[in-house]
């Protein structure tokens, strides 16, 4: 259930020098809201390109010396986002908490279309590409429970899917004002943007758990509770590259 909408953020390499463990190549960041849909879709979008650009402005000082984390920076300004009202806590957060997005997208899919079917999504993805000098570009794709063909919408559009005439002229002002907001803002089209290769082989897990229990149901419930501690459980598993 909810209005559920993801947003996609690619983020460049973070290079330090060569050879440092802290290096990164490209990102992927996917997030995920349950309530986020019409006004409150876009405006979260205007605000972490707002909070970007302002990270940006903070940070370009250095860029001649060394390239910004980017993964970080991103981080701060969708956090921000979403406590900027306190009367509407947006709740943006990781689809995954793995450290590695660029996996959970390579690993289930094969291009961005096929990303769309994967994640749980009814009201629309935003796509933010931040480029090396730290320059933002968004695309936005379906809405309003969402078509089957997947559509691009600029931000107009988008709003319009949820505002019928009667509604648009009741809420006129604040509409045009976002939208005027966003004209600021460089689209570019999702295709464009470089889709995430694998950097993790596949693996198959076998386990070897004995449990008590009086049914198969209650013996795969006790099963996968002890899985899930599997910090006393680690030496059970058997692992073999598929």
């Amino acid at each position: 259930m909810g209005q559920r909408s993801q947003i996609i953020i690619k983020t460049p390499e973070y290079f330090i020098n060569e050879d440092n463990p802290n290096n990164e190549l490209e990102q992927h960041l996917v997030f995920h809201n349950q309530w986020l849909y019409g006004y409150q879709f876009i405006n979260t979008l205007n605000s972490i390109l707002n909070n970007l650009e302002k990270l940006k402005a903070k940070h370009k000082k250095y860029f001649s010396e060394y390239t910004p984390n980017y993964k970080k920076m991103v981080l701060e300004a969708v956090e921000c986002s979403n406590y900027e009202d306190v009367t509407n806590i947006k709740r943006t957060g990781r689809y995954d908490e793995g450290e590695n997005d660029n996996n959970l997208i390579a690993n289930n899919n094969k291009n961005w279309n096929d990303l769309f079917k994967y994640l749980d999504n009814n009201n629309g993805f935003i796509f933010i590409e931040i480029l090396k000098n730290g320059d933002v570009r968004y695309d936005i794709l379906n809405g309003l429970e969402d078509d089957e063909e997947i559509k691009r919408r600029t931000p107009k559009q988008y709003l319009e899917l949820f505002y019928k005439k009667e509604d648009w002229k009741e809420n006129e002002t604040d509409l045009n004002l976002l939208i005027s907001k966003m004209q600021k803002y460089s689209r570019i089209d999702y295709k464009k943007i470089s889709f995430p290769k694998k950097t993790e082989k596949l693996f198959k897990v076998s386990i070897d758990l004995k449990v008590f229990a009086e049914d198969s149901s209650e013996a795969f419930n006790i099963a996968s509770e002890k899985i899930y501690k599997k910090d006393k459980y680690r030496s059970l598993l058997k692992i073999e590259e598929d």
